[in-house]
């Protein structure tokens, strides 16, 4: 058994602002002082006081900071398993620089992308060069007592990104986890969902690398225009109902499931959070508390606190 915490991804939920540092510092501040959120999940950060702010916010709450690096490493089409060795290289040395930024910020746990999956007869050759990258970045962070955390994204539906499958996925993340025991995996239901994958099974693949997880909502439904993971909405109370799949009842099953994991080593705390996209003209914080509700409901239909 262990405990699960709620987390917020403001990169998600605030996206408009991703390029605004001091707004996102301020989004930062009013979600900490809300007192629901146990942790913060950012968008990189790329300014000094933007990182000296987030430190003394970490510092001054005690919650745990976790940056995703894949904004800036798409921004610049960067790809960690690219086999074009020049590529490769200038993304290891960036993914590096998002290593320092999460030690000047004392985060936690750095995301990176697996980059696009190049085709059956290179995609091989993509993930030991996916590994070995991960492999020199990890050994980087591990330096500070730093972690990354890889997302098995969806190979064949809408990303179309290297790691997909998650049985695949862990058979190659297995003996990465071996050499390098701070690389975890982050678990994301839509792209089990939209490869219809059992969730349960997923999930119990997943759970020896198990860091965190995000609940995602999609539709399924391939006909539909909106197929696809868009980070869609969750929908209002106190139904919460959306053309989607995922639903307070789904949600709460998936966390009494994660609750029942037994804890991974060097794990210190599991977070979930409702990954939910905000666009231009959007109300934000109607956004925020439309993902907290959710998220509070299923905590309270799993009976978790």
């Amino acid at each position: 058994m262990q405990n699960v915490y709620r987390s917020i991804h403001i990169g998600e939920i605030f996206m408009p602002y991703e390029l605004d540092e001091p707004r996102m510092i301020e989004v930062a501040r009013r979600v900490a002082d809300m007192g629901f959120y146990h942790g913060l999940e950012l968008c990189p950060f790329l300014k000094k006081e933007s990182h000296r702010a987030l430190r003394e916010l970490h510092e001054s709450t005690g919650m745990p900071l976790m940056l995703w690096g894949a904004p800036l490493i798409w921004r610049e089409q960067l790809n960690l398993s690219s086999l074009d060795r020049q590529l490769r290289e200038r993304s290891i040395k960036r993914a590096i620089d998002l290593v320092n930024i999460l030690v000047e910020i004392d985060g936690s746990y750095l995301g990176l992308p697996p980059g696009d999956d190049p085709g059956d007869a290179l995609r091989e050759d993509a993930k030991k060069a996916l590994a070995d990258s991960y492999a020199r970045v990890a050994d980087v962070a591990g330096q500070y007592k730093k972690a990354l955390v890889l997302e098995p994204l969806d190979r064949y539906v809408h990303k179309k990104q290297l790691i997909g499958p998650m049985r695949e996925s862990v058979e190659w993340f297995a003996p990465l986890h071996a050499a390098h025991p701070n690389i975890y995996l982050h678990w994301d239901s839509a792209h089990e969902a939209l490869g219809e994958i059992d969730l349960s099974e997923s999930l119990h693949l997943a759970a020896p690398y198990l860091a965190q997880l995000h609940l995602c909502n999609c539709i399924t439904d391939k006909s539909h225009p909106m197929f696809g993971d868009w980070h869609m909405d969750v929908g209002q109370p106190p139904d919460f109902a959306t053309e989607g799949y995922l639903t307070p009842e789904i949600g709460a099953k998936i966390l009494k499931e994660v609750a029942a994991l037994e804890p991974v080593q060097g794990v210190p705390f599991t977070h979930v959070s409702i990954e939910m996209r905000s666009h231009i003209g959007d109300d934000l914080w109607h956004k925020e508390k439309t993902a907290r509700m959710f998220l509070a409901r299923c905590f309270e239909l799993a009976g978790l606190r």
